[in-house]
């Protein structure tokens, strides 16, 4: 028999590795979440060093996929990132939890359903969100604007969203289509603007490293920063301490959002300041004169300022996760985590597409 028959047998049969990995299927597609966590770029665990990639030992035979580990660490989102990502929104809200059959909801309650957040205007059970002139009211997005809903009644100066579009409310308007009339109650405005992006009022980087266990999630929140510190000469030798340029905006709180879906939103402990800094650094010359006062010295002193909380919870049957550091309403998320490769071959990952 001859030797390419022989290598293409082990192969079919399993005998050199994979059998799979001698002719890959074909790349699962993935839908990711609604809202801004699909939005926001998708990464895989670690590769688990004990499970490396092992070649073909021989020309046919199969090689064995690499293998990814149960932990990874998720860096934030940098300033570009976000801006490019979110296109600058940073207040999207994130989706509710989702909408249950036979769950009671009072009014004030919230729940989503097809990627849209609702409020419950009164007690209701059993009532899909979206039936027209029901318990449920859509939610306004973060620029206090919301899809046009035909069956909802809209009075002067309320704004909405339709076919990519904002419209305002001449005067009180039910179910007459925004764009559908030239003279009617919609008034044109044009694109609908961006939302508020602040950069420096953003929470500065961080990262947060992951496990997955026996199908609990853990996850260590690490805001570590160091901060320069720079000193003037004051004339006298010795210097001045001079405020710090890279101080950064520490987060108040972070959220844990699943599949698109905020699961936690807690408050973090304040920044503890580890190492300080000397107060003041000697401004002499070589030959003992000093520094003309002002002068900016090459000593740099450094402080380092850190945020560290951990949470648990349960994994299920959940596929992404992400994290995102507050502070107010201007939010810094990480990449998102496909955590259900966690312990699975890295030989085919998924195509990724937009819901």
């Amino acid at each position: 028999m001859k030797p390419s028959l022989i290598a293409a047998m082990l192969c079919v049969l399993g005998a050199a590795g994979q059998a799979w990995a001698c002719s890959p299927p074909i790349r699962p597609i993935v839908t990711l979440p609604a809202g801004p966590d699909g939005k926001l770029t998708v990464m895989p665990p670690a590769l688990d060093p004990n499970y490396p990639y092992i070649p073909p030992p021989n020309a046919g035979m199969c090689p064995t996929a690499a293998r990814y580990a149960n932990s990874a660490s998720i860096p934030s989102l940098t300033d570009q990132e976000i801006t490019d990502r979110l296109g600058g929104n940073l207040n999207t809200p994130p989706l509710a939890a989702g909408w249950l059959i036979d769950k009671v909801y009072n009014a004030g309650e919230k729940a989503s359903f097809n990627a849209r957040n609702y409020t419950a205007q009164w007690w209701t059970q059993g009532q899909q969100p979206d039936i027209p002139g029901g318990a449920w009211l859509e939610d306004a997005d973060a620029n206090g604007q919301q899809s046009w809903n035909a069956s909802r009644a809209y009075v002067t100066g309320e704004k909405v969203v339709y076919g990519g579009k904002l419209y305002s409310a001449k005067w009180w308007s039910q179910n007459e289509q925004p764009g559908s009339n030239e003279w009617g109650a919609w008034e044109l405005l044009g694109d609908p603007p961006p939302g508020i992006i602040d950069l420096s009022r953003l929470p500065g980087s961080f990262e947060v490293t992951t496990s997955k266990v026996n199908g609990e999630l853990t996850l260590y929140f690490n805001g570590a920063r160091t901060v320069d510190i720079f000193y003037a000469a004051n004339g006298l030798c010795s210097s001045e301490t001079l405020p710090p340029r890279n101080w950064p905006v520490h987060a108040d709180r972070w959220e844990v959002h699943v599949d698109g879906v905020k699961v936690a939103d807690n408050p973090l402990p304040p920044a503890v300041q580890t190492g300080n800094a000397p107060n003041s650094v000697s401004s002499a010359n070589p030959d003992g004169s000093c520094k003309p006062q002002g002068t900016i010295l090459a000593t740099i002193g450094k402080i380092t300022t850190q945020q560290y909380v951990s949470t648990h919870l349960p994994a299920g049957t959940s596929r992404f996760v992400s994290v995102w550091a507050c502070k107010g309403t201007q939010c810094r998320p990480t990449k998102l985590l496909d955590h259900s490769l966690m312990g699975q071959s890295s030989g085919v990952p998924p195509i990724y597409v937009s819901p």
